[in-house]
């Protein structure tokens, strides 16, 4: 059972990868497009201007504020500018790696052409580094695939490919796949899991739930694993994480973390946080990410 699994999901894999032009042909529309909001300070002006971007060149930006008026900004004259999405009073930045929690995937796919180089260090001394490559194809289909490296060990592999059934700005359904080489001795060298994901809110705040079991050389496990997380905005490029996964039987991992992003780049720091009635540890972990657009 678990070879013919493998081998269903590298041809799932090859497949998605040809047929790369026939998605990249389609839509171009993100799974989580909303109004362009902008929110602009000026320099020796008090308050601020929050509106909707109707124009934009390199000297001027013209924006209409909830009233329906019209105001032309200088972009000389500007102190900070923040573009995104609202959020109650406040514009927030979009997050370029909303498509991925702190150790799982969200429900969230990754728009067309879209990706990002992440590099996960966790210090579980020895240190363990993960470097990470990631690309959406169509909207539809996100896939992943690297590497983990252990001091003085040979290289592991792991690939996740999720395929989105339902996207929008506050609803998002996904199901996924994840192999790993990451030897252990109750799983015969390699393991993996199948999974279903939802994540529910916009940009500001969202729920992660899902459920995911297991498999391995003995077959597919028949106890489930659980996964609840979300995400909170702090500040305009600032986002709040939590991350739970347990099996009700004893595995239990609790992930909190602070999110720093712009456009291109983003930072995770993080703290992993295995317990159980016999105790708990404590693993810290950094995951710089550079994100692009192939469009």
């Amino acid at each position: 059972m678990y070879k013919k699994g493998l081998g269903l999901f590298f041809i799932i894999f090859f497949l998605c990868i040809l047929i790369i032009p026939l998605l990249a042909s389609g839509s171009n529309d993100q799974p989580n497009n909303q109004a362009e909001y902008v929110m602009v300070v000026q320099r020796g002006k008090p308050g601020r201007l929050i509106g909707t971007v109707i124009y934009e060149n390199e000297k001027i930006i013209k924006i209409r504020e909830d009233d329906g008026s019209e105001v032309t900004v200088e972009k000389d004259t500007i102190l900070s500018m923040v573009k995104g999405v609202r959020y109650g009073s406040r514009v927030i930045a979009r997050d370029p790696n909303n498509s991925r929690s702190i150790i799982g995937p969200t429900a969230r796919p990754l728009g067309a052409g879209q990706g990002y180089l992440a590099l996960t260090v966790v210090d579980l001394n020895p240190v363990v580094i993960a470097p990470n490559f990631s690309l959406g194809l169509g909207g539809i289909f996100t896939l992943s695939a690297g590497g983990i490296f252990y001091s003085g060990e040979t290289a592991n592999l792991f690939l996740n490919g999720k395929a989105s059934l339902v996207r929008g700005p506050k609803r998002n359904l996904s199901l996924g796949a994840i192999f790993l080489t990451l030897p252990d001795e109750h799983y015969q060298g390699s393991f993996g899991t199948v999974y279903g994901m939802g994540t529910f809110g916009g940009q500001g705040a969202s729920l992660n739930a899902g459920l995911g079991f297991g498999f391995s050389g003995e077959g597919i496990s028949g106890r489930p694993m659980f996964i609840i997380g979300g995400e909170l905005s702090a500040s305009a490029r600032v986002k709040l994480m939590i991350e739970n996964w347990t099996n009700l039987q004893g595995f239990n991992l609790t992930s909190i973390g602070i999110r720093f992003f712009s456009k291109q780049f983003a930072l995770d720091i993080n703290f992993a946080i295995p317990w159980s009635s016999g105790g708990m540890s404590l693993w810290p972990f950094i995951s710089p990410a550079y994100n692009f657009n192939l469009k």
